[in-house]
């Protein structure tokens, strides 16, 4: 009796286990937000997963996110060598190539890694594309420690990325996109308040000066407005005493304007900072 209670145990925690591991697994290989520090809310978390897993169903691609305490926590001290171990650890990316870019962070040391694997990851999140992704999209918004909306915009402007590389003009040095970082609809609304507040300003001191000149006349010649008891020409001449030359040095264009992307020996590209 005692040995089939003791069989009966054993089955018992095996299938326990079985199955907690089968969580981790599917855990592990189904969402593409995983939040080991617990910096997002339920609902934060819900919306972030349901928008990463519609964009990777809409264009067979890759977007993840991942936050931990601190990556030392893992024996690492490098954020670059920690993202390439996390997107394998977490079996990362689209199809056979493993396609896909990841946002990392690591909340202690305030580190972030932005990761790209394969050849259409590589081509989409060139080096100055990833640059330009993170001051453009999540940075602005980490600084005042605002994850959801940073993971949002980071997001969005990946599928952007993504959209313009597919269209054969992925975000790079000399691409149309390098040098616009928000759109003339985005900008419109600026550019009207700032006329509004210049035109303001320019009527204030309009009024200002034409109240202090009610008493001046328009003469009719330029003598007029001299002081014939104060000033006396008894001889006019030009003469020529100086030149200002000005030179303007033509700058080379570095080796870094050629773009492209930089793979490491591990297969991914990256562009890290702190946040």
């Amino acid at each position: 009796m005692r040995k089939i209670k003791t069989i009966f145990l054993t089955v018992i925690f095996s299938l326990l286990f079985v199955q907690a591991w089968a969580d981790v697994i599917q855990d592990k290989t189904i969402s593409p937000i995983q939040d080991n520090a617990e910096i997002l809310t339920s609902s934060e978390y819900d919306s972030l997963f349901q928008m990463s897993n519609s964009l990777i169903n809409n264009y067979c691609f890759g977007f993840y996110i991942v936050t931990v305490d601190s990556m030392e926590d893992f024996g690492y001290y490098s954020i670059e060598d920690f993202s390439e171990y996390i997107y394998n650890y977490y079996d990362f990316g689209y199809g056979s190539d493993r396609d896909g870019v990841m946002l990392i962070l690591s909340m202690e040391d305030r580190d972030y890694d932005i990761c790209a694997h394969g050849a259409m990851g590589h081509r989409t999140f060139t080096d100055y594309g990833k640059d330009k992704l993170a001051k453009n999209s999540f940075l602005p918004y980490f600084k005042n420690d605002n994850w959801a909306e940073g993971f949002e915009a980071f997001l969005i402007k990946a599928a952007e990325y993504y959209e313009y590389s597919d269209e054969g003009e992925p975000v790079d040095v000399n691409s149309s996109h390098s040098s616009s970082s928000i759109s003339f609809q985005e900008f419109l609304p600026s550019i009207g308040i700032a006329f509004l507040i210049a035109l303001v300003i320019g009527l204030v001191v309009c009024f200002a000066i034409r109240s202090t000149m009610k008493s001046v006349k328009l003469a009719k010649a330029a003598n007029d407005y001299i002081d014939k008891k104060s000033v006396g020409f008894t001889e006019r001449s030009d003469m020529f005493t100086h030149r200002d030359v000005v030179r303007h040095k033509i700058e080379k264009p570095s080796n870094h304007s050629s773009g492209g992307t930089s793979i490491s020996s591990g297969g991914f590209s990256h562009s890290s900072g702190k946040f």
